[in-house]
């Protein structure tokens, strides 16, 4: 691979994971903004309708940003070795000096985040719709 296919690939991997990260967190909003809105208005099929296509629009989406973010790690990696070894001009690229643990915290610590998210706006949901419906003022 030459380093303008590579640094192509790293650069499109680390693009599609944050667009799948703005739209995961687009989603998780909107989900948030229901159960403020609505989750007392809603009848149990709804409820179950619309908590049943977010938790699959979440889960695939925490999927693909964490596989983008391997990939993103793995290009990392193949970066550090092919400048390693003499065969690249891609040395000036900061990420060539990032330290090997944070290519495997990255993608654990965002996906942790995006399970954060999803698990806590389902809490927010049933605590909304358990609660009175009144604002705090």
């Amino acid at each position: 691979m030459s380093d303008a296919e590579l640094l192509e690939a790293f650069t499109n991997f680390v693009n599609t994971s944050w667009m799948i990260f703005t739209a995961y967190v687009s989603v998780v909003f909107a989900y948030l903004v229901a159960g403020y809105l609505v989750s007392n208005k809603l009848g149990t099929r709804m409820i179950l309708l619309v908590s049943t296509i977010y938790s699959f629009v979440a889960m695939w989406a925490i999927f693909a940003i964490n596989t983008n973010l391997q990939s993103v790690s793995a290009a990392v990696i193949e970066i550090k070795r092919v400048v390693s070894e003499g065969d690249s001009s891609l040395g000036w690229l900061p990420i060539g000096s990032v330290p090997d643990y944070f290519n495997i915290a990255i993608p654990i610590i965002v996906t942790f985040i995006t399970i954060s998210a999803y698990l806590g706006s389902v809490l927010f949901f049933i605590y909304q719709r358990r609660s009175s419906g009144e604002t705090e003022t």
